[in-house]
């Protein structure tokens, strides 16, 4: 699995759109024990290309919720981010896992 088939491992945080101050976690792309994660749309927006990108853009984040939840994902280790302009977190999406389910979902077409 080579991740920079899939993802740009290469934008800096501070060149992804902020939805104001950090409240708490981690703006951005973050790597934790050799794994990466990333939000949603900034998957969406800036780090997925190529057949990810096209699959981020049609998939909506409940929807990878969703999908984590059936498959027992545990969420408590992955990172979170949470921004001043919104009174919630914002889950981030291990880049492993994001793989695993897209090669699945090409398989049980």
């Amino acid at each position: 699995m080579n991740l920079e088939d899939y993802f740009d491992l290469n934008i800096p945080s501070v060149e992804l759109f902020a939805k104001g101050s950090v409240i708490s976690g981690i703006h951005g792309i973050e790597l934790i024990n050799g794994e990466y994660f990333a939000s949603h749309f900034h998957l969406k927006m800036s780090i997925a290309k190529g057949e990810m990108k096209r699959f981020i853009k049609y998939t909506e984040p409940i929807a990878l919720y969703d999908l984590a939840m059936k498959e027992n994902t545990d969420f408590s280790n992955w990172p979170q981010v949470q921004y001043e302009n919104d009174d919630f977190s914002i889950q981030k999406y291990k880049f492993t896992w994001l793989i695993n389910h897209l090669n699945k979902k090409h398989v049980n077409r």
